[in-house]
């Protein structure tokens, strides 16, 4: 696991409600990376 994963279960395990914030996080930055490699199509 790396420093940001064990950081952001650590951060979650702390504080609960954060875990619907790094949820859509990711989300947008898997759609930003999807939009990304259309363009360079």
């Amino acid at each position: 696991m790396s420093k940001i994963q064990e950081f952001i279960r650590e951060d979650i395990r702390k504080n609960p409600e954060l875990k619907e914030q790094y949820e859509q996080v990711n989300l947008n930055l898997d759609a930003s990376i999807f939009v990304r490699e259309m363009r360079d199509c």
